[in-house]
């Protein structure tokens, strides 16, 4: 019946099907937008999966940074300097506990008019195949951006910063006390040598946290509601 084009059209063999139409794996784990807006998704990674596990993620206490990063100007040593540079994150909970924000002290920082949580991320440079900071370099810098920041003093929290949009807000000076995400310092790391080999093997306990974390690391550098620092240069000794 008709003009006969349905018995003129012969449908395309099944191998042929497989090969136009490409195998893409669906999306895993992709999270709802509201994953980067509730601080809710923050939270729950600070919190260990059960009694007596590390937690997927450590917030570094804003004061206990800036006391470490005077220390570290004053050294007048490279040797004074490397002893006072952060360790790994299972080093440095273990001599330094109070340098760390736990769940509930991050949960009651204040917060501003439009939900801004008081937590913010560190995107930097590893400065070494072992450790991203050796000689605490990037951490005297990262001290004196959050004081600058405290005090309003940074070019985007002037009125009129963006003279092509004035309608932009300046931003608000940062609390007396932030939490920092610093991935050396907050996710479980190996212990490696200079050649970049591990030394030290994260545990099991450690492994499921740092995967844990891994999984969503992005959430601190893209989250509507925190703030990042970003170190783009590197120390005059790393040129080249």
């Amino acid at each position: 019946a008709g003009d006969g084009l349905e018995s003129s059209v012969q449908p395309e063999p099944q191998e042929q099907r497989e090969q136009i139409v490409p195998d893409v794996p669906a999306p895993i784990n992709v999270p709802p937008p509201e994953f980067y807006i509730t601080p809710d998704s923050l939270y729950t990674l600070l919190k260990p999966a059960a009694e007596g596990k590390p937690a997927p993620v450590k917030l570094l206490d804003s004061r206990w940074v800036l006391e470490r990063a005077d220390a570290l100007a004053a050294a007048t040593t490279d040797a004074e300097r490397e002893r006072l540079a952060l360790p790994r994150r299972q080093e440095l909970e273990r001599r330094h506990p109070e340098a760390y924000l736990s769940a509930e002290e991050v949960q009651a920082l204040p917060t501003g008019k439009d939900g801004a949580l008081a937590v913010g991320a560190v995107s930097h440079a590893w400065l070494e195949v072992s450790h991203p900071d050796p000689r605490g370099e990037q951490l005297v810098r990262i001290a004196a951006l959050i004081r600058k920041a405290q005090g309003g003093k940074l070019r985007r929290q002037q009125v009129g910063w963006d003279p092509a949009n004035t309608n932009i807000p300046a931003c608000k000076p940062l609390p007396a006390r932030v939490g920092i995400f610093f991935d050396w310092a907050s996710i479980c790391q190996h212990q490696k040598a200079a050649d970049g080999s591990i030394a030290i093997e994260r545990t099991a306990d450690e492994e499921a946290a740092f995967r844990a974390a891994l999984e969503s690391m992005q959430i601190w550098y893209v989250h509507q509601k925190l703030f990042a620092i970003l170190v783009t240069d590197l120390p005059a000794r790393c040129a080249g």
